[in-house]
């Protein structure tokens, strides 16, 4: 897949497609458009939410990862058994790695692993 270039004046944003072919639909939009701000352009918003913007709960796309989430969030023995799978599978990770490995090596977690890590980690913040 190559990438294409995007027309910053365009009155329409591309459609958002992740890493692995799948798309969202932008919330507060329908699903062949997303209106732009302002008299055109993108006005200085970007055209596409991050994981990140999902785990702070301000995703932009109606997506699996925000879908996760919200099931998470409504089913506290979901919630614990997935934590505790993906517990399993970062020790698994770190297991794999030598004690002497430098601090800055890449760790490989899977996105929902990320996700629910996260969201504990910084639900005492909330």
């Amino acid at each position: 897949m190559t990438a294409s270039k995007v027309d910053p004046n365009a009155a329409e944003a591309p459609p958002h497609v992740a890493a692995d072919g799948r798309g969202g639909v932008p919330i507060g939009s329908d699903k062949d458009s997303v209106a732009t701000a302002g008299g055109g352009g993108t006005a200085g918003f970007t055209l596409g939410g991050t994981i990140w913007d999902v785990v702070a709960g301000q995703p932009q796309f109606l997506s699996d990862s925000q879908h996760f989430l919200d099931q998470i969030e409504e089913s506290p023995a979901l919630r614990s058994a997935a934590l505790l799978r993906s517990m399993e599978r970062l020790r698994q990770e770190l297991d794999r790695i030598p004690e002497s490995a430098s601090l800055d090596d890449p760790v490989t977690l899977t996105v929902r692993d990320a996700l629910l890590i996260s969201r504990r980690l910084l639900s005492p913040l909330r």
